[in-house]
């Protein structure tokens, strides 16, 4: 897609934040009953009667376009946000679907083999062999089939699965592999997300990518520790409160988690160790304390890092080698 049309531009632009997210996120929406939204993701983030929204904790950033959300809050480059939006142009009409509407999810077909998440999650990622055909054969993750080209580069895509309590597929996370795309399957329910429970446990981990948990898992297993004793449980994104971290809520994904293993009472926040990770800890775990779980942050050592680099960086240096 190095090539893109005029007229998917135009209808991309199109797009209102509030009609992306009913569609594809919104359980993401708190609505607020005068025809405002906020996020539950950027609590600051304000999307008001008319259509505009404003990301007030970061002071003129704002917009209307669900395009200049991708931009702007999201980090997409501009080529993927038009990807990721130009499906949902070709079906925006008069009627935009409700929150209580059923969605189907819709997982990117596979591929017929997996050599290419595989080479990216081990080689490009450090993340130990072993571990990755594990998640690989129980179908918990997979490569897509061929979904497009940039400059002329064919790619494809990671995508990662998680699952209900009976098994049933119902989130997806996607990264692109070569691309640098991120994103979700169309009609993920975000409170399940990519997760790892190894039966009783009364800790759990949280992170904020499938990869960071795959990261951590080949850690332990480099310190040679028992590495499915816990449960560890992807946010599948930061949760970015205000400037402030009072009044935060539970992220919908570990509010679900911990509903469905009550035995948790220890939680150890692995968020990346920037100013938007730190915040977001922070928050997490002054709403913890109010529902009485234990929670503190075991950021990387290194500002800036996250789990994955701290594998790649730190652990590599070290002499360790992936298996």
């Amino acid at each position: 897609m190095s090539y893109i049309p005029k007229e998917t531009i135009e209808k991309v632009k199109s797009i209102g934040l509030l009609t992306y997210l009913r569609k594809e996120n919104p359980y993401d929406l708190v609505a607020h009953g005068n025809g405002e939204y906020s996020l539950r993701s950027h609590s600051s983030l304000k999307i008001s009667r008319n259509g505009l929204w404003h990301w007030f904790s970061r002071g003129s950033v704002g917009g209307r376009s669900a395009l200049d959300y991708l931009i702007k809050v999201e980090g997409f480059s501009f080529l993927d946000a038009v990807r990721k939006l130009s499906d949902s142009a070709t079906n925006t009409g008069a009627t935009e679907p409700t929150e209580k509407e059923k969605r189907t999810l819709v997982l990117p077909p596979k591929h017929e083999n997996d050599i290419k998440v595989f080479q990216y999650l081990t080689r490009d990622r450090g993340i130990d062999h072993e571990i990755v055909r594990e998640f690989i054969e129980v179908g918990a993750i997979y490569e897509s089939k061929y979904t497009g080209q940039i400059s002329g580069k064919v790619f494809t895509n990671a995508v990662f699965v998680g699952r209900d309590e009976k098994g049933a597929i119902r989130q997806a996370s996607i990264r692109g592999i070569g691309s640098g795309f991120k994103g979700e399957a169309a009609g993920s329910d975000k409170r399940y997300s990519f997760s790892v429970s190894p039966g009783k446990s009364d800790t759990a981990h949280i992170y904020e990518s499938a990869i960071d948990i795959l990261s951590y898992l080949s850690i332990l297993k480099e310190y040679r520790k028992p590495v499915y004793r816990d449960h560890h449980m992807s946010l599948s994104g930061i949760y970015m409160p205000g400037h402030d971290a009072d009044g935060q809520r539970v992220p919908i994904a570990l509010e679900r988690f911990l509903n469905t293993y009550p035995e948790i009472q220890k939680v150890v926040l692995h968020l990346d160790n920037d100013p938007a990770g730190r915040l977001s800890s922070a928050a997490i775990i002054k709403a913890l304390a109010k529902a009485g779980i234990d929670a503190a942050s075991s950021p990387p050592v290194i500002d800036g890092y996250d789990v994955n680099d701290y594998l790649r960086h730190v652990i590599r240096r070290m002499g360790c080698r992936t298996r």
